[in-house]
């Protein structure tokens, strides 16, 4: 069988929508130049979409056209690479998820190990936070919750004092082992989100004195929230202000 034809045949074996490269399809490293001019050719007849420089998918026919391939699909290589967890979605999808905000975005963040700039892919911006606690799939919810707290004054239709609710009911329910892990990986975040944890985690019955020492004793947090929601701000030295 020749390369064309064995680049085509596991082609359409894929399920319609899923993003592949060349290397994916090509048995043979020494022909990637040949399994790239074919799917350029396949690009330009339409069997094949280009959803950036290297990645393809097939077209899937929708009731109102074609369907775009799924967010897990576009972001695959930045998630995952080597079969390891390499990033997570976070920002405004994530906090959606999370109970948050209710507005759609398209501008996706994605936590990464390493800088990287901004690039737009799929009718997507995507953005990358560094993230310098280690990824993994048991951290990657924890992480969310932190990035959240980093951006609490800046989520969509969701202001300070409902996030802190909706965070301080989350961390309710993680098990002891969970809430020491959450403190851990906040000592890597700025003084105030290291605040804001230990005083959401006190709420919840763990007391960090880890994240109470990271904190100068000399210093003040300045947040938009109401001693009504977090009743031992002044503790955790968080004044109500909006500076």
């Amino acid at each position: 069988m020749t390369i064309s034809k064995t680049i085509r045949r596991r082609i359409a074996a894929m399920p319609g929508g899923r993003v592949f490269t060349a290397r994916e399809v090509c048995p043979d490293s020494e022909a990637l130049g040949t399994a790239s001019r074919l799917l350029n050719r396949m690009v330009q007849s339409r069997q094949l979409r280009r959803l950036s420089n290297g990645r393809y998918y097939c077209p899937v026919k929708g009731l109102f056209g074609e369907i775009k391939p799924q967010l897990s699909d576009i972001l695959r290589d930045f998630l995952e690479q080597d079969g390891r967890v390499s990033g997570y979605l976070t920002g405004p999808i994530a906090f959606g998820a999370m109970g948050l905000t209710t507005q759609v975005s398209t501008d996706i963040v994605i936590g990464f190990s390493r800088p990287k700039r901004a690039i737009c892919r799929g009718g997507y911006r995507i953005r990358f936070q560094c993230q310098p606690n280690p990824i993994t799939p048991k951290n990657i919810e924890l992480l969310r919750i932190l990035d959240a707290l980093h951006c609490i004054r800046h989520i969509p239709d969701c202001t300070p004092n409902d996030a802190c609710r909706v965070i301080g009911g989350l961390l309710r329910q993680f098990s002891p082992e969970e809430k020491q892990g959450f403190a851990t990986l906040a000592l890597q975040y700025a003084p105030f989100v290291r605040a804001l944890s230990g005083a959401l985690l006190e709420n919840a019955e763990y007391v960090s004195t880890e994240l109470k020492n990271s904190l100068n004793p000399l210093s003040r947090y300045i947040l938009p929230l109401s001693p009504t929601v977090l009743p031992n701000m002044e503790h955790w030295r968080i004044k109500h202000g909006t500076a």
